[in-house]
């Protein structure tokens, strides 16, 4: 199983954790830091299990309704999801020490990769009437804004990170194919 940690890096001042766009949370006492590192991790780790599950009932709605989208939107949806392919496995990739914002910035990623073809598809759904289709994508969207939320929300304060006893997947979404 493909599992994230958060690094920990020793400073003269105690020890920091990178948490993404140039921040760090810092710590004098290496066993806070490491309590902290562990829920963080699993922050991360949850917070990507449910992009992937989002982003497979986008990938399903797009089959779903693929004959009836215009070939620019199809080309547009094709490289999000292909984007989107690529940025997650790059998330797992082991970088040098300090590097981790790449984490951070391809987590980013993901929720845009996964916005983009919902947006498509919305838009597609209010022009061609279709009110399943719209009501499919509103739910997602309102989903990814959820997950997204919670993992920013966590992410920037420690101490919701660390008030996190018992963590659960955000979301547990099954395909809908009518």
């Amino acid at each position: 199983m493909k599992k994230i940690k958060a690094e920990i890096i020793k400073t003269p001042k105690g020890y920091e954790i990178p948490i993404g766009n140039s921040l760090t949370l810092s710590f004098k006492n290496k066993k806070k830091a490491e309590k902290f590192v562990i829920k963080f991790s699993q922050l991360i780790d949850l917070t990507l299990q449910s992009i992937s599950q989002l982003n497979a009932n986008v990938y399903t709605l797009y089959r779903q309704y693929y004959f009836q989208l215009p070939i620019s939107t199809i080309h547009v949806i094709d490289e999000n999801l292909s984007d989107f392919n690529d940025r997650f496995r790059y998330v797992f990739k082991e970088f040098s020490k300090g590097n981790s914002a790449f984490v951070f910035q391809n987590i980013d990623l993901l929720f845009i990769y996964t916005n983009t073809p919902l947006d498509l598809l919305k838009s597609f759904a209010f022009t061609h009437k279709e009110v399943a289709l719209k009501n499919q994508t509103k739910s997602l969207i309102n989903l990814l804004e959820i997950v997204r939320s919670d993992y920013d929300d966590n992410r920037y304060n420690p101490q919701n990170v660390s008030k996190l006893n018992s963590l659960k997947p955000l979301i547990k979404l099954k395909a809908n194919v009518n």
